[in-house]
């Protein structure tokens, strides 16, 4: 189980090779996390994933094309596996160790982070005239889509083996995940991973011919999706002019989407099959 993606403000999913899937998970105060883990290698496309909410990066490795464009475009990153110095601020976990495979063992704490970041003399500012992607509700107000359709039950399916649902809780009005058919979570704390939104984006994916099976897949442009808040769905439209611009959420009608405060769990699918994505209506 992945540690510390409880305390996650925002978690991104899209598949990397075999099928499988690989998370993002983005925290507003990273730094305070006891730990988190365990932390894998880059693809070059959630280089546009931390690029629409100017975060610092931080992985363990990457395949070629993600090290291409980890220099082109100047991204700030903490790197464990080819970071040089940086990496004495990651450490492979004991218990881990003995039970799991090497490359799910490479761990990181939220402190230790902070001491990367005053290393590298990373910038901790957001850049001026930065626009955040996510507009929230004001606080103490909800957002119900009175409008959009039933969604009690959301099943993204990526491959035969990686497949993700959201159920609805009524009582906690939040979306409760599971993964291949068993509670998603957070394994320092055992707490199941719950979100107040879940998006739905599709993207182009390719599937290249190399030897590790590597997929692309195509962030920029525009294109279609769901939001899905309180029990309810409703299509959306995104655009992002190019990798290292943020992303924006709008409605068909052109107005922008406003999330409700809290978490939220941004699921990458392929626009080539839509009906990878399914909804549940209450009986």
């Amino acid at each position: 189980p992945q540690v510390g993606i409880a305390k996650a403000d925002v978690i991104y999913e899209c598949e990397v090779e075999g099928g499988l899937t690989r998370l993002l998970a983005l925290y507003s105060e990273g730094t305070s996390v006891d730990v988190i883990g365990s932390v894998r290698s880059s693809r070059e496309y959630y280089l546009d994933f931390a690029a629409n909410h100017d975060a610092i990066y931080v992985h363990a490795g990457g395949s070629s094309e993600a090290y291409t464009q980890l220099q082109s475009r100047l991204v700030d990153n903490i790197d464990g596996v080819n970071g040089g110095a940086v990496t004495q601020y990651f450490y492979r976990d004991p218990e881990r160790l003995k039970t799991m495979r090497y490359e799910h063992t490479l761990m990181i704490k939220g402190e230790s982070i902070a001491e990367a970041i005053t290393f590298k003399k990373i910038r901790t500012q957001i850049k001026e005239n930065f626009k955040n992607p996510m507009q929230f509700a004001s606080l103490g107000s909800k957002i119900t889509l009175d409008k959009g359709n039933e969604a009690t039950e959301i099943s993204t399916v990526y491959s035969a083996s990686q497949f993700a649902a959201f159920t609805y809780d009524v009582q906690m009005e939040k979306y409760l995940r599971t993964q291949n058919g068993k509670p998603h979570v957070d394994g320092a704390t055992g707490e199941q991973l719950s979100f107040d939104n879940v998006i739905i984006l599709f993207c182009p994916y390719t599937y290249t011919a190399d030897a590790y099976h590597h997929i692309t897949v195509d962030t920029t442009g525009n294109g279609t999706g769901y939001f899905i808040t309180k029990g309810k769905y409703l299509p959306i439209q995104w655009s992002k002019p190019d990798m290292d611009s943020a992303i924006s959420f709008s409605y068909e009608d052109g107005s922008s989407v406003i999330l409700n405060t809290g978490k939220t769990f941004i699921s990458i699918m392929d626009s080539a099959d839509k009906k990878t994505v399914t909804f549940t209506k209450d009986s």
